[in-house]
């Protein structure tokens, strides 16, 4: 395999994890945007 497709398969994999864990950040904020108003509701 040539080092160039050795180094893009790198970033092909670093890129997808980037998206993947960026994705599921921002899943929890938005979770935790809709539960704090709903738990200073209840109180």
């Amino acid at each position: 395999m040539p080092i160039e497709d050795e180094g893009q398969n790198k970033i092909n994999k670093l890129t997808k994890k980037l998206a993947t864990e960026g994705i599921n950040s921002t899943t929890k904020q938005i979770d935790a945007e809709l539960t704090i108003p709903s738990m200073i509701r209840v109180v």
